[in-house]
């Protein structure tokens, strides 16, 4: 974050977003509420980029449109999207201005979004907005987008479930699609990815790519993934967006394959491919306890239960990796730790992944990082036994 710009950026599209797209060579009317949306990140700093995709030739017309009606700027990016932090384009299914503000708010880079959520005014607006989703997007559901998709990547876990079923309660129009990148626990994975879908799953290709893995981690695949996803979909005639259930612990890592930046990079490379669609990560200011309780305030907490997180490839959870761990965290934190044990058949056995855990929290702690978790999951692991002494190199 702060790459490119010597502050943090947000990108505004011009023609829909900061007004009445005309479809002709002079924009329409502005939307107010877009614009004092700008005029307040503006003035806290932000560097604040106007882009389109119209040419260069069409700079003066948005300049005078801008001067007019005395909106802010620091930068007109004409042909491309810029590679910002933060984009707000009429192109995207959530775009509600006061969530749009509480998602920037969350994304300061000095606290996680976990102590945000629990001491923050993001415990307004923000939550309530996600908690009850389907009540405050900007999809209309008109019949005028016939070739507007979400694409979903569906793995079997919790976070890509809660992203398809918060799409599907609103009847967005959602493609979920599964991709084999040669993971052991693909075929775990794709069966639970059916189930949730009930079917209705697109199988792609696999991408011709030789990745290494690191434990769990495969380098790169993710930006793959992305890029598959917006090929398939362009192929089809179709645009939109692609949600990634990345959450808000994810979403806060420097260098991450799920954080802001890489999303910010991987947008970039999507746009710079001719490819018309955003990338939105519609869980980033929530944890993983916070998604099981979106499932429960819905009484579907069996739904969420019967998600699959597991690095073993066994058909049911193993109960002693890192994945099990952060499952068991995530429903016990919730108030769930009974029913989240009983999916373990060989029960559980966190020494080895807590070991880690604290391991990387002390590496932390020494290197003057932000160390802190404030959803819980220190206590629920001190309370199984698995507590700050074992921080020792595993």
């Amino acid at each position: 974050m702060g790459d490119h710009f010597s502050s943090r950026s947000v990108a505004f599209d011009f023609d829909g977003t900061l007004n009445h797209d005309s479809r002709n060579l002079y924009p329409g009317p502005p939307r107010p509420e877009m614009i004092e949306v700008l005029r307040s990140l503006y003035d806290a700093g932000w560097w604040v980029v106007i882009f389109s995709s119209r040419s260069t030739t069409h700079y003066p017309v948005i300049a005078t449109w801008l001067a007019t009606w005395q909106v802010p700027y620091s930068q007109i990016c004409l042909g491309s999207k810029p590679p910002c932090d933060v984009y707000v384009d009429d192109k995207g299914l959530m775009l509600p201005p006061h969530a749009l503000e509480e998602h920037i708010w969350l994304s300061a880079p000095d606290t996680t979004p976990a102590q945000q959520w629990t001491s923050g005014p993001a415990v307004t607006a923000y939550r309530r907005d996600m908690t009850d989703f389907t009540e405050h997007p900007a999809w209309s559901g008109q019949d005028d987008t016939p070739d507007l998709r979400l694409i979903i990547p569906v793995t079997g876990g919790l976070d890509s479930a809660t992203c398809y079923a918060m799409a599907n309660e609103h009847g967005f129009p959602v493609e979920a699609t599964y991709i084999d990148c040669g993971t052991p626990y693909v075929h775990p994975e794709l069966e639970r990815a059916r189930r949730i879908t009930d079917g209705r799953l697109h199988l792609l290709p696999s991408p011709p790519v030789a990745y290494g893995q690191v434990q769990h981690i495969q380098p790169g695949r993710n930006a793959v993934i992305i890029r598959a996803l917006a090929d398939w979909a362009a192929g089809r005639g179709w645009w939109g967006e692609i949600w990634f259930g990345n959450h808000g612990d994810e979403t806060k890592n420097r260098c991450g394959d799920k954080s802001f930046r890489f999303l910010t990079t991987t947008q970039h490379l999507v746009t710079a491919a001719g490819l018309d669609f955003r990338l939105a990560s519609p869980l980033a200011g929530l944890t993983k306890p916070d998604l099981v309780r979106w499932w429960t305030a819905r009484g579907r907490l069996d739904e969420a239960l019967d998600t699959y997180t597991c690095f073993t490839g066994t058909p049911e959870h193993c109960g002693h990796c890192w994945a099990c761990m952060q499952r068991y965290l995530a429903f016990a934190v919730a108030g769930h730790a009974e029913a989240v044990a009983a999916t373990f058949p060989n029960g559980i056995d966190f020494a080895e992944p807590a070991r880690r855990y604290w391991a990387k929290r002390a590496a932390r702690e020494q290197a003057g990082m932000r160390t802190g978790r404030a959803d819980g999951s220190d206590d629920a692991l001190a309370a199984l036994g698995y507590g700050p002494d074992l921080a020792v190199a595993s």
